[in-house]
């Protein structure tokens, strides 16, 4: 990361960008930016400017997929107590919900394997492709997730396999993901 990030605001045109606590605060101040920014050499500011966009990409692209992740089960969930009339399950969702303990309706859920949408995510980033795109579904009581990858020159999508949870049917995803490219690239040397 370049060292100006670190010490103090970056600058985007109009706009000052500040870097603090992972949080990007804007206000409008041209005349402190062209001061500020006179003696910081161009590929500086765009490396700047990157970096900001990335982790802000970054940050967005987690809270999406937690959602998703969440989404899908409450979609299962509601699926599961119409159809079936589980009482107990009723009960656990109403109490999870009221207590604001959201995360318990996960407690099944694995979280220490999620590398192969680390391994998918590093792979597009090398290549200069979009980060892949994640739909979870449920599927009486197990979920599915499509998974899209796409740069200038292709798009490639699939669907993973059932999996327990959504974050296991993400991984199924990214990793059948990561073999088709694989296949794709060999198929092309």
């Amino acid at each position: 990361m370049v060292d100006s990030l670190k010490s103090k605001d970056t600058q985007c045109q109009y706009e000052k960008v500040s870097a603090n606590n992972d949080d990007v605060k804007i206000s409008y101040d041209q005349n402190k930016y062209n001061l500020e920014m006179k003696n910081v050499p161009d590929h500086e500011v765009l490396q700047n400017a990157l970096e900001l966009l990335q982790r802000k990409r970054h940050d967005l692209y987690s809270q999406i997929c937690s959602m998703e992740d969440m989404l899908a089960l409450y979609e299962d969930l509601i699926e599961r107590i119409r159809e079936g009339g589980d009482v107990g399950l009723a009960h656990k969702c109403t109490q999870s919900i009221l207590s604001g303990n959201n995360n318990h309706l996960m407690m099944n859920t694995n979280f220490n394997f999620p590398w192969k949408c680390e391994d998918l995510e590093k792979m597009c980033l090398e290549n200069g492709w979009r980060l892949p795109r994640y739909f979870i579904y449920p599927s009486h009581g197990k979920f599915f997730s499509n998974v899209f990858v796409k740069s200038n020159d292709f798009e490639l999508s699939l669907k993973g396999s059932l999996e327990s949870s959504p974050i296991e049917a993400r991984v199924s995803a990214a990793a059948q993901m990561i073999t088709k490219i694989q296949n794709t690239c060999a198929k092309d040397t």
